[in-house]
């Protein structure tokens, strides 16, 4: 690898050069070390370059997943409200229940997994943690792995914690 800068004594106009007109050879020199260092170079521009879309997808995924996350506490909340306040768009069970099994693409709540519908109980059946949940079982886009009902019940439980929601209050958004 040579020197990124070299500077080159030389006429840019031919008229001044000399009197036929003839390009200065010296000028031509730089131009071909030009086009040269940017040939040797250009793989690394180019791997840096894919390095830095990566780096940039994956700080979008984060964020993405950051927010979803926002969402989904900011839904539990509704379930679970602190004292005082209401609770916001919960569904009777059986309903909610109905609404999980059609997000996953079941025809009929009995054919949920014990998990699932312990988890509907788990978020109070409230509408958007159902359908947040639905998509996290069964992904929208092709590009998004499919979460297990475990490894759901780990998101829902590490929400649930940092919100303070007791273990007690396990599905009583709506029996109230």
């Amino acid at each position: 690898e040579g020197p990124l800068v070299r500077i080159f004594d030389c006429v840019a106009f031919p008229p001044l050069a000399d009197a036929d007109g003839a390009a200065d050879p010296r000028l031509q020199e730089g131009i071909g070390w030009l086009m040269e260092t940017v040939a040797d170079r250009s793989r690394d521009l180019f791997q840096r370059v894919a390095q830095d879309k990566l780096k940039i997808a994956e700080e979008q995924r984060i964020a993405q997943k950051e927010r979803e996350r926002r969402v989904f506490s900011r839904t539990l909340r509704k379930a679970f409200p602190e004292a005082g306040q209401s609770k916001e768009e919960c569904m009777e069970p059986a309903e909610g229940l109905e609404f999980l099994a059609m997000e996953t693409g079941l025809s009929s709540p009995t054919e949920l997994a014990p998990d699932a519908r312990f988890l509907a109980r788990a978020v109070g059946y409230e509408k958007l943690a159902l359908q947040m949940m639905g998509a996290m079982r069964v992904p929208i886009s092709s590009k998004t792995k499919a979460m297990t009902w475990a490894e759901i019940r780990d998101y829902v439980f590490e929400i649930r914690e940092e919100l303070n929601i007791p273990e007690d209050e396990l599905g009583k958004a709506v029996d109230e």
